[in-house]
């Protein structure tokens, strides 16, 4: 556990992001901070959504995730932290690391998101998560490292609810979601939360 991901992964990490986070651990200032700002992954289901504002520009990363029980292999780039949030509106079938949650394959937590509903009204990549169960493989593949991960819980939770950022010794993946639309507040209600541990380490 805890092994390094890819060198230039990471350089390309702390060049777009200014030297700042990916590091293990993490967490604890962030739930502070994020308390109403957990990533709102999903826009209003059957209706195109116009995103205002300028775009980001994620990292691109080289990573990638996959979740054999839903039949998912996604990109993963990295989202700022910006003015204690994060912008995910932009993610376009990717999935988002977190920037100062833990890096993926490090100890500690790392938080990826993906939308519930796209912002064409559309499922999203992450629309099946709730599908997950305990004892179902995540794989995360590093530029020819393999990180096996394995579920052990899925949770429905409050929209602010911050324990998705809680700190985690061993290497610890947090996939979030948006669940239950409310369109009398055009807004979630819930997040679906799963939780992985590294369980091995290998060539991919």
């Amino acid at each position: 556990n805890g092994v390094n991901p890819g060198t230039d992964f990471t350089r390309n990490f702390l060049l777009f992001f200014g030297g700042a986070g990916g590091g293990g651990g993490g967490g604890g200032t962030i739930a502070a901070n994020a308390a109403n700002n957990i990533p709102a992954t999903g826009f209003a289901p059957g209706t195109v959504t116009n995103l205002v504002g300028p775009r980001v520009n994620y990292a691109n990363s080289g990573i990638t995730i996959e979740l054999p029980r839903l039949k998912l292999k996604l990109p993963v780039v990295g989202v700022p932290y910006n003015n204690n949030s994060w912008n995910v509106d932009w993610l376009t079938g990717q999935v988002g690391w977190l920037e100062h949650t833990a890096f993926p394959g490090l100890n500690g937590n790392s938080v990826l998101t993906s939308h519930v509903t796209s912002r064409y009204g559309s499922a999203g990549p992450f629309a099946k998560l709730n599908k997950m169960i305990v004892g179902d493989m995540i794989f995360v593949r590093n530029n020819g490292t393999l990180y096996i991960y394995q579920v052990e819980q899925v949770l429905r939770i409050k929209s602010n609810d911050t324990s998705v950022f809680r700190h985690e010794e061993k290497s610890w993946l947090t996939l979030i979601t948006c669940q239950d639309y409310n369109e009398r507040t055009d807004s979630y209600s819930y997040r679906i939360s799963v939780g992985a541990v590294l369980v091995k380490v290998e060539g991919d």
